[in-house]
This record gives C-alpha cells, sequence and structure tokens, in this order.
C-alpha cells in the first residue's frame, strides 16, 4: 500500500479491482476544501484512460508488474506475434498475440526482430486468447478435414464466411496431392503441413500461417498469400504464377525452380539470393 503522498508517474495500482498506470497526477486544495489528488489513468490491458479523484491520504493499493522480454516474429494481419526472447520456436506455446489496440502508437514501428518488454497482464490476456482461439480451432479443423475429403468446398467458403472468427488448425495436417483450388483458408494454420503437389489455384491463403510447410511442386496459380508467413517453407518446382504475395514473409524459404511469372511481390519479405533461385523472370511466356 502507498499514500497519495507517495504517488509517482509510472506505478500502478488498482482501482476497484482493475489495474491502471498512472499517466500523470496533481495535489488539487480548493480555499480550505480538504486536498484531494487527481489522477490520469491508463488501464493495463484495455488502454482506456480514465481521469479519478481522491481525498488526499487515501491508501492505494500497488499491483506487482513482471516484465518479460519477447521478440516480434510476424504480424498475421489481425494480431502481432511475439515469442519469448531466447525462445523462437515458432511451435513454442510461449508466443503471444498482441493487437494494434494494446500496443497502441508502438505497433507503428514493429519491425523484424524488434525486442521489447511485455508486462505480464497484458502477455497473460494474450495467452488466453491464444487458448481460446484453439479450442475453437478443435472443432474447425474437424470440419474442414471432412469437407475437404468430400470435395464440399462450396459449402465450405460459405461456412468460413459465417464464422470467420473459427480458427482453423491444420498443423503438420497431411493434405499432399488434395485439391483446394478456390478453398477459403484465410489465416489458417498450416504450418508444418505437407502440402506437396498440392492444388491452391485462386485459394484464398492470405495471413496463413505457412512457416515450414512442404508445398512443393504445388500448383498455387493465381492464390492469395498476402501477408501470409512462407518462412522455412518448401516453395521447390511450385507455380505461383499471377499469385498475390503482397507483404508475405518469405524469410528461408526454399525457391529453387519455382515460377514466379507475373507474382505480386510487392512488400514481400524476399532476398535477391531467393529470388536468384526461382526460374528466370524474363523466361515467362
Amino acid at each position: 500500500m502507498i499514500s497519495t503522498s507517495e504517488m509517482q508517474k509510472g506505478l500502478t495500482i488498482d482501482i476497484e479491482g482493475e489495474p491502471y498506470t498512472v499517466l500523470d497526477w496533481r495535489h488539487d486544495t480548493e480555499g480550505r476544501e480538504k486536498a484531494n489528488i487527481w489522477l490520469k489513468l491508463r488501464h493495463l490491458r484495455t488502454h482506456a484512460i480514465i481521469e479519478w479523484t481522491q481525498d488526499a491520504g487515501h491508501k492505494l493499493k500497488l499491483v506487482p508488474v513482471d516484465r518479460l522480454p519477447v521478440t516480434f516474429m510476424y504480424w498475421d494481419g489481425e494480431l502481432y506475434h511475439f515469442a519469448e526472447t531466447g525462445v523462437l520456436d515458432p511451435d513454442t506455446p510461449d508466443e503471444f498475440l498482441l493487437s494494434a489496440e494494446m500496443l497502441g502508437k508502438a505497433s507503428k514501428y514493429i519491425v523484424d526482430g524488434l525486442q521489447l518488454d511485455c508486462l505480464e497482464e497484458a502477455c497473460s490476456s494474450s495467452q488466453k486468447r491464444k487458448s481460446q482461439r484453439k479450442e475453437l480451432s478443435t472443432m474447425a479443423d474437424q470440419r474442414v478435414l471432412e469437407l475437404i475429403k468430400q470435395q464440399l468446398f462450396d459449402r465450405w467458403n460459405f461456412f468460413r464466411q459465417e464464422h470467420p472468427e473459427e480458427a482453423i488448425d491444420l498443423s503438420r495436417a497431411d493434405l499432399s496431392e488434395t485439391n483446394l483450388s478456390k478453398m477459403n483458408l484465410i489465416r489458417a494454420d498450416l504450418r508444418g503441413a505437407d502440402l506437396s503437389s498440392a492444388d491452391f489455384w485462386e485459394a484464398s491463403l492470405s495471413g496463413a500461417y505457412l512457416a515450414g510447410a512442404n508445398l512443393s511442386n504445388a500448383n498455387l496459380t493465381k492464390a492469395d498469400l498476402s501477408y501470409a508467413d512462407l518462412s522455412r517453407a518448401d516453395l521447390s518446382d511450385a507455380v505461383l504464377r499471377e499469385a498475390n504475395l503482397l507483404g508475405a514473409l518469405l524469410i528461408d524459404a526454399n525457391l529453387s525452380r519455382a515460377d514466379l511469372c507475373e507474382a505480386n511481390l510487392k512488400e514481400a519479405i524476399i532476398t535477391s539470393t531467393q529470388l536468384g533461385q526461382a526460374l528466370p523472370l524474363d523466361e515467362c511466356l
């Protein structure tokens, strides 16, 4: 507990059971009235800002705040993914999902590999949200596998349109040589999946997680891979003609003999060395 006379900026205090950070404060005294303390506070989780006044001398409970060093991994088009610094395996449970609202103005300055401190309260909140998304995915991935096997893509795409919040977990699934053309797999988790020789013609894979996936010999003609995470993916001999790779993450992806004719690579994270592995663009017909 601290007294209002010990107030200072940056402290995190308990107000009606909720954690708030002190942004500003001052003592107010009007005439012979009893002195008050005025506080400008920001909620630790929601970032909502409030003003609060209390009698001077009032005792306040300090909220202990631990900080966890984290490193930025990637943005999925909706949330920023961080991992505990020193634990950068994308499959680790210590992955934290933070929204632009939670990051505030800092979201404008996020770059690959950025390291910062995450307040434990915010990290815990993001872990709960990730757990909830995982629970939703259990039902969704069973349905998508069933619909894939039955080739009921129109029914699946309608389901995705009606329930866009449901997470799709197909990580490490064996979908090699499967017809997935025109399928809505936006933000689907396909990390480590075997997608070799699969047909993704005009498929929607915007924001999908494809890190470490095997896409060798896959047909991705006219597929939407905007802002998809293709880091460490095997795209050898894949056909990506007219594919949309806007803002896609291709760190350490294997593009040996990949066909990138007329593909949109604007803002994609890719090196000239990787492009040199692909089929020469001057051979496009």
